[in-house]
């Protein structure tokens, strides 16, 4: 009984290394005309024929896909990528490195956002507690600037139960980058209180810093641009803005200091400045 199934193991191996090449090989000669070659062997004709093997049908589809956008010049080829992927998500479930690779040659290797997010996407529907995929989106969005939508990716990869920490320091910082700065500024002290090391206590501190900066000069150059129009001049201090009633406070940087004021230009800056980390 042992010898039969090493026998149909290895013959299906074989079968399907022939399939694999005949897939590639008729695909760049063009012998297929446009998406109809995706169903030529059907997802259930490939469940029929896998004989219970169905996680080394998908392997080798996934052998088969990375030898397909293996060649330069993909063009229309890529249009092809989302249906490769559900095949193989629906023969193997728990493999995500197809949808991983599918992601990545979409976005980098044929300049295809939308592709690459579908890619992903597929797999997150097969892999909902995955959080490399959700990461990968929002890094491909990132470094395109689509700020609003990566933080949607990046939320999900920074809330799995296994993901690393670094994830919702990178989540914070798109919350700032998206414009959302009090948001940002919450995760940032979320962080700083939850920090188990001092480098991320450190650059948590950072962040809010120079958020809290950002937010006070949002709120406030307004408030002393409105004060030279009844007045004809800038405040002499910022104290004065709050003694004739145009703040209720009187505003502090961070570390509790005064923020530097010029009465001559009516701008004001902090005492300290970081880079970003």
């Amino acid at each position: 009984m042992r010898k039969t199934k090493t026998f149909v193991l290895y013959f299906l191996l074989i079968v399907l290394f022939l399939i694999s090449f005949l897939f590639n090989y008729n695909f760049k000669k063009n012998f297929f005309e446009t998406n109809e070659a995706l169903y030529v062997f059907p997802k259930k004709t490939l469940k029929l024929i896998s004989l219970g093997f169905e996680n080394i049908i998908a392997d080798f589809y996934y052998i088969w896909m990375i030898q397909f956008y293996s060649s330069s010049g993909i063009g229309e080829r890529i249009e092809y990528l989302p249906t490769i992927l559900e095949t193989i998500g629906e023969l193997d479930p728990k493999f995500s490195e197809p949808f991983t690779i599918g992601g990545m040659i979409a976005a980098l290797q044929a300049g295809r956002l939308d592709i690459a997010l579908k890619a992903l996407e597929i797999g997150l529907r097969y892999e909902p507690y995955e959080w490399t995929m959700a990461m990968d989106a929002g890094y491909y969005l990132r470094k395109r600037k689509k700020y609003k939508k990566a933080f949607y990716y990046y939320e999900i990869a920074a809330h799995r139960e296994d993901s690393p920490a670094f994830l919702k320091r990178v989540w914070a910082d798109i919350a700032w980058k998206s414009g959302d700065l009090s948001f940002s500024y919450e995760l940032w002290k979320n962080i700083y209180n939850k920090a188990k090391t001092n480098y991320e206590k450190e650059v948590a501190y950072h962040h809010l810093y120079m958020i809290k900066f950002e937010m006070d000069k949002k709120r406030l150059e307004p408030i002393i641009e409105n004060f030279k129009n009844i007045y004809g001049r800038f405040p002499n201090d910022l104290k004065e803005l709050y003694y004739k009633g145009f703040i209720k406070m009187i505003p502090h940087d961070y570390d509790g200091d005064p923020y530097i004021y010029n009465p001559e230009t009516g701008k004001i800056r902090s005492r300290k400045r970081f880079l970003w980390k």
